[in-house]
């Protein structure tokens, strides 16, 4: 049996505890919220945050939390469909106190990464649309359109060669 300094044993054990810890925050799910950031020279304050509270409390839709961090407003939701309620909600009570260009509501997905993880700098990996579910893509096909265009090409590649070698023909026609 070969036999190991007990110091590569604890290395070896230090970097599995911290490859572990650094990926624990892929663990967390991501929360549906709705991200409402100033523009043009607007700000984020007390009082849109009042306004939004007011908003989604005057249409019974139920919130997680708000936070306002200045530069930007984050609700969170329990599910996506209250998540669209909630952002429709906002673009028009915005529309209807003229602010809609003041403001940009964006739908966002928040992480719930504890305070203390992020601390240490480990943060969930972000994925992308295609990871997420996100890309549906449809593509339909008229095979036979695009089947009859490919012979047509052939057909025209075949006049030109033989037309670039000068041999002499009738016609070159499709016969199918």
């Amino acid at each position: 049996m070969i036999d190991y300094p007990k110091w590569k044993f604890g290395l070896v054990a230090l970097v599995l505890l911290l490859a572990l810890l650094f990926a624990l925050p892929n663990l967390f799910p991501q929360e549906p919220a709705v991200q409402i950031s100033a523009n043009r020279g607007n700000s984020v304050d007390q009082v849109l945050e009042e306004s939004v509270k007011g908003s989604l409390q005057g249409r019974s839709i139920s919130y997680k939390s708000i936070v306002n961090d200045g530069e930007r407003l984050l609700i969170r939701f329990t599910d996506t469909e209250t998540q669209l309620l909630a952002a429709d909600a906002i673009k028009a009570d915005l529309r209807k106190d003229d602010k809609q260009n003041a403001f940009v509501v964006a739908l966002n997905l928040a992480s719930t990464v504890p305070g203390w993880l992020r601390g240490i700098g480990a943060d969930s990996m972000p994925l992308g649309l295609d990871l997420q579910g996100g890309v549906h893509f449809l593509m339909e096909v008229d095979q036979r359109d695009v089947t009859n265009r490919e012979y047509d090409r052939y057909v025209d590649d075949v006049r030109a060669s033989l037309r670039e070698q000068g041999i002499d023909y009738l016609s070159v026609t499709r016969a199918a």
